[in-house]
């Protein structure tokens, strides 16, 4: 047993508009939270533009062309890293 809940965390990058004080969602990318090795097969989704590493090996901001559907791309990162493991 290790202690992790999940093997694939994916959370929506957010932040505080100045201006209106309202929470506000950052269209440009989102957090995948996976194992270190995983950096690969994200890039390796069509529709990712770039990945790199936040604060930690394991916690990664991913860019993707706006052309593609957030959500339909979050999934498609989630059952690339399951199928890759």
């Amino acid at each position: 047993m290790t202690g992790r809940k999940q093997d694939v965390l994916i959370i929506d990058d957010k932040y505080t508009d100045p201006r209106t004080g309202v929470e506000v969602i950052n269209n440009l990318c989102f957090t995948v939270w996976a194992d270190e090795r995983m950096k690969s097969v994200i890039k390796g989704v069509e529709g990712v533009v770039n990945v790199y590493n936040q604060i930690s090996p394991t916690c990664f901001s991913v860019y993707y062309d706006q052309r593609y559907e957030r959500d339909f791309l979050k999934r498609e990162i989630e059952a690339a890293i399951l199928c890759a493991e």
